[in-house]
């Protein structure tokens, strides 16, 4: 059967290391994800369960296996304590759903917020940055993005909260109306205009 192992935090590629060692079927799924290191992005995989993996094991093992592997700390249980079955179907959809070294694709069906090349900039209270302009680049992991930011005369590229973002709306100009000074004189002009035009009519 397989059962839902629980390992230390971020235990679980040490874990399967051992697992592999034994010679035990596991799985830890994984997202590859980018982030940016001096303004390189830079990609790596971590795991798409945190704390979880995947075990085939049987009965007798399982607490025999708390022993050889020393980053599992338990497994998800019954109340009886005993290590809960999980569903074939369950395993079965998220191994057609991996590329191969069960990595899952991040969930696309949601239209993203911003494309490349938007104008965007940080919200207020966001954060130190509030209020900074910059330009939008891409997803780095769900949640962050990378931006480009004005930085001692030249772009950098910076991960920010996505939330923290928003698009940038530049204001729009209005046109300043002459004033009522300038309207007065023009007037009494036209008006003293009017006035010897009448003189020399009559």
């Amino acid at each position: 059967m397989w059962v839902l192992a629980i390992t230390r935090p971020r235990g679980e590629f040490a874990a399967s290391r051992r697992l592999h060692q034994l010679c035990i079927d596991h799985f830890v799924f994984k997202h590859r994800v980018a982030t940016l290191k001096r303004g390189i992005r830079v990609e790596h995989l971590v795991p798409a369960f945190p704390r979880y993996i995947f075990v085939a094991m049987i009965d007798a093992w399982w607490q025999r296996l708390l022993e050889e592997v020393g980053d599992l700390v338990g497994y998800v249980r019954h109340l009886d304590q005993t290590p809960v079955s999980v569903p074939p179907s369950v395993l079965t959809q998220l191994v057609d759903q991996s590329a191969r070294g069960a990595i899952l694709p991040f969930d696309q069906s949601i239209a993203p917020r911003f494309h490349l090349g938007d104008k965007i900039q940080i919200a207020a209270g966001g954060s130190v940055a509030s209020g900074c302009r910059g330009v939008y680049q891409y997803v780095i992991r769900p949640g962050r993005v990378c931006v480009l930011m004005p930085w001692c005369g030249r772009m950098v590229s910076v991960e920010v909260d996505e939330e923290e973002i928003e698009p940038f709306e530049p204001r729009r100009r209005t046109r300043r109306h002459r004033g009522r000074r300038g309207g007065y004189r023009h007037n009494r002009q036209h008006d003293g205009a009017a006035q010897e035009q009448t003189a020399v009519v009559a």
